[in-house]
């Protein structure tokens, strides 16, 4: 059993195009709709009490539905142990625009790891999430695949650190020539309860190093992108998060975001969806 930390975040929909920020340990980004830059700015409030607030919000919106047009906001949970994957998820959306004053509730939950693969241990997490939420949720499951191993340790290397440690994984590969591996972000975002999680994939290629102290976390004072000098370690996290496997999930869930933003508005705020799978969500380039 795996037990994480369930954080309710706020999300506010405005004008045209993606964006995101990052205040007070909270992720809270703007989400630009296409077709929306002539509405006015209209914000429609934010909640910070969980699944009950949401269902409050859902109906003060419905009194009034003038407010379903213009800047929008939606309530998505991450589930996460890791505090400095939280930062760097909000960092990475705050290149976008300006951040969104949002609340944030901690709940502690245990939710089972299914040990396949790291897709399925984050579509499997991102549906146990929503449905303890109530509500919109997304996963992020990171693996390292040294490519001298075949791919190993893959989805495990969240066990190898914790029993090896950097310095311990380093030296897995001493004996062998190839020091190259892969760094992969997995993001599983379920839209809703009972929802099927759009998956979202972003990789890295680099090398394995003998570990450099530093800033990060995990494995970071071990990994050398391709076309840098210094391992994650060494890096300012604005630096890491440009260049990182991270970064490049997020960025492609933030773009599927911006193109389905009136479809999880309305299934939040707005009339419920209809029939067993809600709305039909299009996860057109959530892999490339």
């Amino acid at each position: 059993m795996a037990r994480a930390c369930l954080v309710v975040i706020h999300s506010i929909l405005l004008f045209a195009g993606f964006a995101c920020g990052f205040s007070s340990g909270s992720l809270g980004w703007r989400v630009r709709h296409p077709l929306s830059a002539a509405k006015d700015d209209i914000d429609v409030g934010s909640s910070s009490g969980g699944a009950g607030s949401w269902r409050s919000k859902a109906k003060e919106f419905q009194e009034n539905p003038t407010k379903s047009f213009g800047r929008k906001r939606l309530n998505i949970a991450f589930v996460t142990g890791n505090a400095m994957k939280q930062k760097e998820i909000n960092l990475i959306l705050s290149n976008n625009a300006a951040t969104s004053d949002g609340g944030e509730s901690f709940v502690n939950l245990r939710i089972l790891d299914v040990e396949i693969s790291t897709e399925a241990v984050a579509k499997n997490k991102a549906i146990q999430g929503a449905q303890l939420a109530g509500g919109a949720c997304v996963v992020e499951d990171t693996s390292l695949e040294f490519n001298a191993l075949g791919g190993m340790p893959g989805p495990f290397i969240k066990w190898f650190q914790d029993k090896l440690g950097s310095d311990g994984l380093y030296k897995i590969l001493i004996g062998y020539e190839d020091k190259s591996a892969t760094a992969v972000c997995t993001l599983a975002f379920c839209p809703y309860p009972h929802a099927d999680p759009i998956v979202f994939t972003g990789r890295c290629t680099g090398t394995i190093v003998e570990p450099v102290e530093g800033r990060g976390f995990g494995w970071d004072s071990i990994f050398v992108p391709d076309g840098q000098t210094v391992p994650f370690s060494c890096m300012e996290t604005e630096k890491k998060c440009m260049v990182s496997h991270r970064s490049k999930a997020v960025i492609k869930w933030a773009d599927w975001l911006g193109n389905n933003i009136d479809e999880l508005w309305e299934r939040q705020y707005g009339r419920p969806a209809i029939g067993h799978k809600g709305l039909d969500f299009k996860p057109s380039s959530s892999e490339q």
